[in-house]
Parts: structure tokens; sequence; C-alpha cells
């Protein structure tokens, strides 16, 4: 079994026969995220005001640390907010925690990101939806990631997804300028011209949010399961 159509691709250059791979996409609680998401965006324009967030964000979730390559997401909002007026409506909304917290506290102290840029921790999945419903882009910078599961969480969420080319839900989530972008992580420039799309308004986050919630529909628990029975009976058939 593996995880997503690129991670098929690379074993069947490693040589393993097509008809003897099966693909398992990662799938989420869809149902669960999507109704408790619904009861904070009725909320949504409150929370943002008490916790002081701003018009639009930006939002990143998981570990805090080097693979997730956020220095390289911190420098691209940097360079926006110092250089594009639009930018002065748009923050960015961390949720996560790990070994890297303090070097990327230290870069916004460092760079005057206080006012923009918001740390707020450690969330169980319940709890992260919270944030996903506060906020307008999501971003996965990851260097590595063979899947990344928040990308099917933010989609449910209805949000419009940025996503680095090395994570394996890319090549199965992301469809290029319907609900949302690819890119290299290790091109800054590349990263920092997407998001200079969403603060400019070159693109219709709102639609670009339901195609998410649109695509996401089928990466279920259950289709995930039924993916895997299918795997085992078909391997369980060629040993009679």
């Amino acid at each position: 079994f593996c995880y997503g159509t690129k991670s098929a691709e690379y074993v069947n250059k490693l040589g393993m026969r097509a008809d003897r791979i099966y693909i398992r996409f990662q799938a989420t609680d869809n149902h669960t995220i999507e109704n408790i998401c619904l009861n904070y965006k009725i909320k949504r324009d409150e929370l943002k005001k008490q916790y002081g967030f701003n018009k639009y964000n930006f939002i990143y979730v998981g570990r805090l640390s080097p693979e997730k390559n956020l220095i390289t997401l911190l420098k691209a909002f940097d360079n926006l907010i110092k250089n594009q007026e639009e930018s002065k409506d748009w923050g960015l909304i961390i949720v996560g925690d790990g070994p890297q917290r303090k070097e990327l506290e230290e870069f916004i102290e460092k760079y005057n990101l206080k006012s923009c840029v918001f740390f707020v921790g450690g969330k169980s999945w319940k709890d992260v939806v919270e944030y996903y419903a506060l906020a307008d882009v999501f971003i996965l910078p990851s260097l590595s990631e063979p899947w990344g599961l928040v990308v099917n969480e933010a989609m449910v969420c209805g949000l419009p997804v940025v996503v680095s080319r090395r994570a394996g839900s890319y090549w199965d989530l992301v469809k290029e300028g319907i609900n949302g972008f690819g890119f290299d992580p290790l091109n800054q420039k590349e990263l920092e011209n997407i998001m200079l799309k969403f603060i400019m308004g070159k693109v219709d986050m709102k639609k670009m949010g339901e195609a998410s919630k649109e695509i996401i529909k089928e990466y279920t628990p259950q289709n995930a399961a039924r993916q895997m029975l299918k795997g085992i009976e078909d391997i369980l058939e060629s040993k009679k």
C-alpha cells in the first residue's frame, strides 16, 4: 500500500509492478470537522476580534521543527508585509509547538512581526478546527511530508490550500488554480508570488474554498478502508 499517487509512482520506478501497488489515501473525520467548523464560523468576527487577529489570515498547522520549513514561510511573509501596502490587512496564524518554537519567536521579535504573526500553541485536532474557521488561506511549506493530513482538514473547512510539492497530499488534493497552488519549498520567491495573489485579490478565495470542500468529499475514513479491503482481497485472490 502507498499513500497517494506520487508514492505509488516512486515505488513503481523502484521496480514494483504497477498491478502489485495499491493506493490508499489519508483521510480525516470530515463530518466531525465540518460540523465543528460551522459552529465556529458563526462566531468568526467575534472570535477574530477577541484574539486580535487581522482582517485576513494565512494559517499553518503542524509541528514547529526544521523539516516543516517555517523560516521560509516567515521570510516570505515578512517580505510581503514590508513591501506590499495591500498586505497590511493580513496576518499569519501558526498553530502547533515543537523544538523550533524559540527560534521562530526570535525571528518574529527581530523583524517586528508581533502585530501580524500569531502563535497559538499546540492544539488537539478538534480544537485546531477553530483556527481553520478564522483563517482564509492554508499554507504547508514542508521540506518533507509523506502526506500531510492538515491539508485534508483545511479543505474540509473550506480553505484554499498552498502546499509544498514535497508533500504527498499535493499530488492528490491540490488542483492548480482551482482550490490552491503548489510550490517548491526551496523557492521562497515562488511562495511569495502565490501569497501575493491572495493579498492582491487576484484569486477568488471563496470559490477556491468551495472547490476544496468538493474535492475532499471522497477522502473519508470509509473510502480509505475500502481501498485497503480491495487490496487485501486482491492479494488473497492472487494466492489461490
